[in-house]
């Protein structure tokens, strides 16, 4: 019987996030000590979209044995690229 996997998304520390308390960076550890299978990131929720970004949630979720899936809620269909960087922002 396959078990469903349960994911500690970063909407559950939006609030956190928005107001500088947590970053996407805690969420790893946060899930592991809760027992969590994985994480779900948002992309709105990631400071940037860098390869240091990436390479650091990458080492965290390593080191915590974390699975995750990536949430893409910006409009990829943005006709400028100033329009999916405020869509990325959530200035739109």
């Amino acid at each position: 019987m396959n078990v469903p996997q349960i994911f500690l998304s970063t909407w559950a520390i939006k609030k956190s996030i928005e107001s500088g308390e947590r970053s996407v960076f805690d969420l790893p550890a946060l899930a592991a000590v809760h027992k969590f299978q994985g994480v779900e990131i948002i992309d709105r929720h990631l400071p940037d979209l860098s390869q240091e970004t990436f390479s650091a949630l990458k080492k965290k979720l390593a080191d915590a044995d974390l699975h995750v899936s990536l949430g893409a809620t910006t409009d990829f269909t943005a006709d400028s690229p100033e329009t999916l960087n405020a869509h990325f922002s959530g200035e739109y």
